[in-house]
């Protein structure tokens, strides 16, 4: 049975109301190429400095967090790698951005018990500047630094005060390797959040979106979508739209979501497609992420964990990343839009990226390609 404090919070927790769409989602960017997309990242935050974490046996809030700091450079104090390998050695990358988000009321927090109910303190202010980090990519020896975007900021919203959190991205595509297709490993430093304790629970994470260009690959329109909306009690649709799928045979697709403080152990938290037959979300799920307990606090693809990474761990802890391909049954030939619905009833967490690809008939690649050159 568990005890009479942890019910009070988490019935707390639970009911809680948060705004909608913070920040409206826009188009970030979007191609008609033969090539594809994929992304690679980690979290950041964990319970150990540089040793796997795969426990799901705890809600995230009953961990005191700690960074990860695994690149052996002493003037960093936050790191973690992630790599790829493209098969296609004459792959050109066209797009890179890298995101970083965070909860980050303070930089230290406490956590005590007071009448039979949890509460959190701040023991060390934010510090430094969350908008800058550090990259580094395969061909280089030393890290670029590299100055973000504010996304979103939540810091001065009293809807976020026990936990403001924050996503920040940035073009890398000039930092990315100039004379190969920038296979190998990756590291971020310097991501800043709250190490110790936080109501909600700390989480924090990067990842780079990739898009490139190949000539095994087939003919494809690739777009992302950002902004910033909070899921607690309520539901948010995206819609893609500016393509047209293949006039016959089966239709590939893929969507990608990124997500911040999805708990392994809080459910009823969803994501689908509206199905063109039925007008109605049908929601995903695979062995990895239940259809009611979506958002989980892993890196995944498909069915499968995001594995190239170090460290490794099977659970990041409220950092979410999710690649995963469209059924069949809600992509049709010659389809014009479809549209993403996420929704939850009890776990909070915040949705700040989109992206989706599909097959496309060669001649409308061509054609949208003439378009932009007129």
């Amino acid at each position: 049975m568990r005890p009479l404090f942890f019910v009070t919070f988490l019935l707390f927790f639970c009911f809680q109301t948060f705004a909608q769409d913070e920040v409206k989602f826009q188009l970030q960017n979007q191609h008609y190429l033969k090539g594809d997309a994929f992304f690679i990242g980690n979290n950041i935050l964990s319970k150990n400095q540089s040793t796997p974490y795969g426990s799901f046996s705890q809600i995230n809030d009953v961990i005191s967090m700690r960074y990860i700091d695994v690149d052996g450079v002493g003037s960093t104090f936050s790191s973690s790698k992630a790599s790829y390998s493209l098969k296609d050695e004459d792959a050109r990358i066209v797009s890179a951005t890298l995101y970083w988000s965070a909860v980050y009321p303070y930089s230290k927090g406490g956590r005590g018990v007071k009448k039979n109910t949890y509460y959190y303190k701040k023991t060390e202010d934010r510090e430094g500047d969350f908008t800058k980090v550090k990259f580094k990519t395969p061909d280089s020896e030393s890290y670029h630094d590299v100055n973000g975007k504010v996304l979103f900021d939540g810091i001065t919203n009293q809807d976020y005060k026990d936990n403001a959190p924050y996503v920040c991205y940035a073009d890398v595509t000039n930092l990315m390797p100039q004379q190969s297709n920038g296979s190998g490993e990756y590291t971020v430093a310097n991501i800043r959040a709250t190490q110790g304790f936080v109501s909600g629970g700390s989480t924090a994470g990067w990842f780079l979106f990739v898009v490139y260009e190949s000539d095994l690959k087939e003919s494809r329109y690739i777009t992302s979508y950002n902004g910033f909306s909070s899921l607690s009690d309520n539901s948010v649709d995206i819609e893609f739209k500016n393509f047209k799928t293949r006039s016959s045979g089966t239709v590939k697709a893929t969507v990608f979501v990124a997500t911040l403080e999805g708990d392994s152990k809080l459910s009823r938290d969803q994501c689908g497609l509206i199905n063109p037959q039925t007008n109605k979300v049908q929601y995903f799920q695979n062995k990895l992420r239940a259809q009611a307990n979506f958002f989980n606090g892993k890196m995944t693809i498909d069915d499968k964990y995001f594995t190239k990474r170090t460290p490794n761990g099977a659970n990041t802890l409220g950092f979410d990343v999710v690649k995963l391909k469209i059924p069949n049954n809600l992509i049709t030939n010659s389809q014009e839009n479809a549209t993403l619905g996420l929704s939850s009833r009890a776990d909070r967490f915040y949705f700040y990226l989109t992206a989706f690809k599909t097959e496309i008939n060669e001649d409308y690649h061509k054609e949208k390609i003439e378009e932009t050159l007129e």
